[in-house]
């Protein structure tokens, strides 16, 4: 089953840059002439998001043991098949064939796609790692209580997931690009299923896959130039056409 969900996502990546091509000129291109809304992120929505995924530190224990309790073979069967969304070759090839596929298809619009979308997970993956770093919390497999945190800590890496945070910048970033319902449907679910599969692997506590889940989602906001933080804003080159482009 792993196997298949490399080429399921490419396929779905690819399919929607290829649907978007044969519409005319370039639908990614006409629905770029309107830049998307922007939205500057407030210090008290950053607050909020930050008090809540704190606040989740209080159901940490009595989630993780009820997962536990209910585990069986068959969930991690279906946890196999979701945790590979938030592996390397599923998001790095997702980036990979999306700038080949504007390469071969000469389409700068699905070449600048590719290039947010590995933008924001090289983003993800760096904050990921800095912040795993400084809280230094335990995974649940290693210590009992959640709130064992040691800042610094090189072994205690539980907070945020890191399989959450490239679960969601990947969905987050091609449904900011292929605007298909269907297909943020079943990115969304992907991601929301990667996130469930840390749980279920007793890898994470729900606020490190909260954490993670917000952490990409919101990196991706910024590189699709959706969000605006402390007036943090994508490299033009990856949002408008070049000067003189279509």
């Amino acid at each position: 089953m792993r196997k298949i969900c490399l080429p399921a996502v490419l396929i779905l990546v690819l399919t929607g840059a290829t649907a978007a091509r044969a519409q005319g000129p370039s639908l990614t291109r006409a629905l770029r002439d309107i830049p998307p809304a922007r939205h500057d992120v407030s210090t008290g929505e950053g607050l909020t998001a930050t008090v809540g995924i704190a606040t989740l530190f209080l159901i940490d224990r009595p989630v993780r043991n009820f997962l536990q309790a209910h585990r069986s073979k068959r969930l991690n069967g279906v946890a196999d098949v979701f945790r590979t969304m938030g592996t390397a070759p599923v998001y790095g090839g997702a980036a990979v064939g999306i700038i080949g596929a504007g390469l071969i298809a000469d389409d700068d619009e699905v070449k600048r796609a590719g290039g947010r979308l590995l933008l924001s997970e090289v983003i993800s993956i760096v904050t990921d790692k800095a912040l795993k770093k400084l809280v230094g919390r335990a995974r649940p497999d290693a210590k009992q209580s959640p709130w064992d945190i040691d800042p610094l800590a090189n072994r205690q890496v539980s907070f945020p997931s890191g399989h959450a945070a490239l679960a969601f910048t990947l969905a987050t970033s091609l449904a900011d690009d292929l605007h298909n319902t269907w297909s943020s449907i079943a990115l969304y679910t992907f991601a929301s299923g990667t996130a469930w599969s840390r749980l279920n692997d007793n890898r994470h506590w729900p606020s490190d896959v909260i954490g993670g889940a917000v952490l990409g989602f919101t990196v991706s906001r910024m590189m699709s130039n959706r969000w605006e933080i402390l007036g943090i804003r994508p490299p033009a080159f990856l949002t408008e056409p070049a000067d003189g482009a279509p």
